[in-house]
């Protein structure tokens, strides 16, 4: 890249460079104050016929209105999902993969609105294992009952 030639700028020279960009920021300034003053008093309008100010391109939190969710209802039933692990644990001596178990309990009947039920199962295969009722082969990816 080659240097760019400077001019040498006499101090008068300087001076009215300094003046014209003080006009144009003046002139500028005035002509936003100006647009806003449009915008204010369409806003005026805007909220004299809708009333609620709604339209002006400015939405507050308090206007938005969010859908009203369904509500779900917790699944009840009449065994934990622990004993239902457990018992399906129990019937295959020779353990079960996560997704199997998932499979199984669900087929016992247990009731769930869960959308993602398997980190439910993790969870409590998790808390099994803590207290010793289940322990994972690593090699064959199976969880088996201890007891």
């Amino acid at each position: 890249m080659m240097a760019k030639k400077k001019k040498k700028l006499s101090v008068t020279d300087l001076e009215n460079l300094l003046q014209q960009r003080m006009t144009q920021l003046e002139t500028l300034i005035e002509k936003r104050r100006n647009l806003q003053d449009q915008i204010a008093q369409l806003d005026r309008e805007i909220h004299s016929v809708n009333g609620s100010g709604a339209g002006t391109g400015r939405v507050s939190r308090s206007k938005v209105v969010a859908k009203p969710k369904r509500k779900r209802r917790r699944a009840r039933n009449s065994v934990s999902l622990t004993s239902v692990v457990a018992t399906v644990l129990a019937k295959h001596k020779k353990g079960l993969p996560t997704a199997e178990i998932e499979t199984a309990v669900l087929a016992t009947g247990y009731k769930t609105t869960s959308k993602n039920f398997r980190p439910m199962i993790y969870q409590t295969l998790a808390k099994m294992k803590e207290s010793k009722d289940v322990i994972y082969d690593g090699d064959a990816k199976l969880y088996k009952l201890t007891k």
